[in-house]
């Protein structure tokens, strides 16, 4: 459904926009089967477990409703796609695809 994957990118870049530093660029890096969304932000690893819950806001509460990321997350559990969660310095989401021919 290209409107569900629009929203589910525009959602996980609206984020990264949202709660990076000002003045610092969001990376977007798209190979085969991964995509991958990073964007420096405050120096702490966020909890997984609760980062696509419906509501969860952390900072910036008046830019953020806390139902982009868990919107993001049902779309990809519904075509199969991965959403996962990483900090390396900087705070990453990757999707990643089926294998594609």
């Amino acid at each position: 459904n290209e409107d569900l994957a629009i929203i589910l990118l525009t959602n996980l870049i609206k984020n990264a926009l949202v709660h990076g530093k000002r003045k610092h660029s969001v990376q977007i890096k798209i190979t085969k089967n991964k995509w991958q969304i990073s964007n420096l932000g405050k120096m702490k690893v966020i909890d997984e477990d609760t980062l696509f819950t419906r509501f969860r806001v952390s900072g910036n509460r008046n830019k953020s409703t806390g139902l982009g990321l868990a919107i993001a997350k049902a779309v990809a559990n519904k075509y199969g796609i991965d959403i996962h969660y990483s900090f390396e310095g900087l705070h990453i989401f990757s999707l990643r695809f089926a294998d594609v021919k």
